[in-house]
């Protein structure tokens, strides 16, 4: 009979589990990420990470960061159809 184990180790497995499913989300996501973007894109913008539900994506170009801003939805879209992730948002960074 296996014994009770504390909150704090459930915790701890749940929060592993979870940073692994995220780790593999944002592959998906990396993996198809020319596909996502277009070839356009594809050359100014790199996914970074996934936080929660947030996706967050590196670009090179201020006008690039602009004309992304003006295509988010289009992008979660298209994210989910390649994926089958839904994405609650995506902030883009301004590389340096």
């Amino acid at each position: 009979m296996k014994g009770f184990s504390s909150v704090a180790e459930i915790l701890s497995e749940i929060l592993k589990k979870k940073k692994l499913c995220d780790q593999m989300e944002f592959l998906k996501i990396f993996s198809h990420w020319e596909e996502i973007v277009g070839e356009k894109f594809f050359e100014y913008a790199r996914p970074l990470r996934i936080k929660g539900n947030i996706l967050y994506v590196e670009v090179k170009d201020p006008a690039y960061l602009s004309h992304m801003e003006y295509l988010k939805e289009n992008l979660m879209d298209r994210i989910a159809e390649k994926t089958g992730k839904e994405i609650g948002d995506v902030k883009f960074i301004l590389s340096d």
